[in-house]
């Protein structure tokens, strides 16, 4: 199976960055300053993770999903708020664990992120386990960014307004130039402040490089 890129390959190539095969995606492991450097750079200020091989699955909201969900999905999912995120494991009829995730309440149904070794797997067990009755998807016109560190909210201010008010594991829509929508959760996975960012995959570069020029 040929390896895939994310829409910031090139990018990362253009920075210098030294890829490795990661769950079927050519990923960046570091950069030219090294990692020692770029662990500073979160802890201290803020960095910027691509995190796009991660799946972004989409359930539409029918009759029934939540009790549907809460077999496969050990969550209270009857009491999660509108863009409240829930950490959680997708799970077997025997209560093993297949594999952990984050759940989100959105308008329209449920984003569930998926780790990306697992994301196919993941996706024909929970549609197999749902048993047909819903509209399921992985988006693969949606890339994924994480900006994490002490600055991130700062940051992120200065491009998306409003969006340093959001309480973590919660996210709302947003608008990128007034023309792009944009998805983001306050949540991460590096001990720091942060947000992830859900964009159109022909936006993400532009994003990236914002995000950047102003400190990430």
């Amino acid at each position: 199976m040929e390896t895939q890129k994310t829409f910031l390959y090139e990018y990362h190539k253009s920075l210098g960055a030294k890829f490795v095969p990661f769950a079927g995606y050519e990923m960046p492991v570091q950069y030219p300053k090294g990692i020692v450097e770029e662990h500073k750079q979160t802890r201290n200020e803020a960095g910027l993770f691509d995190v796009s091989h991660m799946g972004q699955l989409f359930i539409e909201d029918k009759k029934n999903l939540v009790s549907d969900l809460e077999l496969i999905i050990p969550a209270d999912l009857k009491k999660i708020k509108l863009n409240q995120s829930k950490y959680s494991f997708l799970i077997n009829e025997k209560g093993g664990i297949h594999d952990d995730l984050i759940i989100t309440k959105v308008k329209s149904g449920f984003n569930i992120i998926l780790n990306a070794a697992c994301k196919n797997n993941d996706y024909e067990i929970i549609k197999s386990s749902l048993k047909n009755k819903y509209q399921i998807y992985l988006q693969d016109n949606l890339s994924l960014l994480a900006l994490q560190g002490p600055k991130s909210a700062k940051i992120m201010e200065n491009l998306l307004k409003g969006v340093s008010s959001l309480k973590f594991m919660n996210g709302n829509n947003f608008t990128f130039k007034n023309l792009t929508p944009v998805y983001v959760t306050r949540s991460g996975y590096t001990g720091e402040d942060g947000f992830e960012i859900s964009i159109s995959n022909n936006a993400v570069e532009e994003f990236a490089k914002s995000l950047i020029k102003l400190g990430a």
